[in-house]
């Protein structure tokens, strides 16, 4: 049995989806506690508070990213033109 997701505080939570945010504008090299803090409009040093190293701060992005996918999976993918192989046939039939 898949273990339940834990509740995280608002705050967690806002924390991540910035991060999400700031990786997306910056990249990898962009996230940091500051970039984060200033996305938040928060005090520097507020992130660090909850989520002390950098490691942490890509673990809360992509535990955001994983809690986003489990909310909206991705659509099936686009409908196969050949089906005349096998394989086609049975790509199209799990979609």
């Amino acid at each position: 049995m898949p273990a339940s997701p834990v509740r995280q505080s608002p705050r967690r939570t806002a924390i991540g989806q910035a991060a999400v945010e700031v990786l997306a504008r910056h990249g990898s090299r962009g996230l940091t506690h500051r970039a984060v803090d200033r996305e938040l409009g928060l005090a520097p040093g507020s992130t660090s508070a909850y989520f002390r190293t950098r490691a942490a701060l890509l673990g809360a992005a992509a535990e955001q990213l994983a809690e986003l996918d489990r909310d909206d999976p991705p659509a099936p993918a686009l409908a196969l033109e050949d089906q005349s192989s096998p394989a086609a046939a049975a790509l199209a039939a799990d979609a």
